[in-house]
């Protein structure tokens, strides 16, 4: 078994715990006692069993980086009823000592509409030229010109795909790199989608990062695409950008 599990805790109930010096809520309205074992679950779970049980939950949430070295009780990976995976569970409390990480967790909606490939970002050494050719060739769209992060920025529709084009030459040095910088993808939470991140191991490069109307992470993919994942900040973004980001 890997050493740390993951625990998602009500913000409340994990306060609760602190003075105590222990953690004893099973799992959502259910104590230690009530159940005979705390509710844990592995990385690549966790997005499954908040959505299956936390889903409405308004209150604030953290998901719990628990160290099972630490914990000193009986730890047994067992199939729970009508399930078909194996999981994680404490046959006792959890010592604060024991939880190596806290993070703030929001459950990410099942359905598909809170994510989608928004656009392609390309380098362009000419940008007015890039932007005719795809006009001439391909029909090309313009739907914004701003300047955003001190960059000349054009998004373009090409049918029902977009294209962000970036004033800046592509760095064409031999190292793999071209014009291509990286895949948008728009999600309704960046918060959200980086703390499952996290919990899932994925590297970051940083943490998310304000933008001009937007924020921002940056991920790796496989085979080493970079993927920018972006939300939209309502109010905060120039006029002709808006229905760039729109999601009707």
């Amino acid at each position: 078994m890997t050493r740390l599990v993951h625990h998602l805790a009500l913000l409340a109930d994990w306060e609760a715990a602190l003075p105590a010096g222990g953690y004893r809520v099973s799992t959502r309205g259910r104590s230690l006692e009530e159940e005979g074992f705390i509710h844990a679950c592995f990385a690549d779970q966790v997005d499954g069993v908040a959505r299956r049980y936390y889903a409405d939950v308004t209150e604030p949430m953290v998901l719990l980086a628990v160290d099972v070295r630490l914990v000193g009780c009986d730890v047994r990976l067992e199939v729970p009823a009508g399930a078909s995976d194996a999981f994680p569970h404490l046959y006792g409390p959890i010592p604060v000592g024991a939880v190596v990480g806290v993070t703030p967790f929001a459950v990410a909606p099942a359905e598909g509409s809170w994510a989608r490939l928004h656009h392609a970002h390309l380098f362009a050494s000419d940008l007015d030229a890039t932007v005719g050719w795809w006009r001439r060739w391909f029909g090309a769209r313009v739907v914004a010109d701003e300047v955003l992060l001190g960059s000349r920025n054009v998004m373009v529709a090409v049918g029902d795909g977009r294209l962000n084009l970036y004033d800046q030459a592509p760095p064409l040095d031999g190292a793999g790199r071209s014009a291509v910088h990286h895949l948008g993808v728009q999600v309704r939470d960046v918060a959200a989608l980086e703390v499952s991140l996290r919990a899932a191991g994925v590297p970051l490069r940083r943490g998310a990062r304000e933008g001009e109307g937007f924020r921002y992470l940056m991920v790796e993919a496989p085979d080493g695409v970079l993927v920018e994942v972006f939300e939209a900040v309502d109010g905060s973004m120039a006029p002709a950008s808006v229905p760039w980001f729109s999601w009707a």
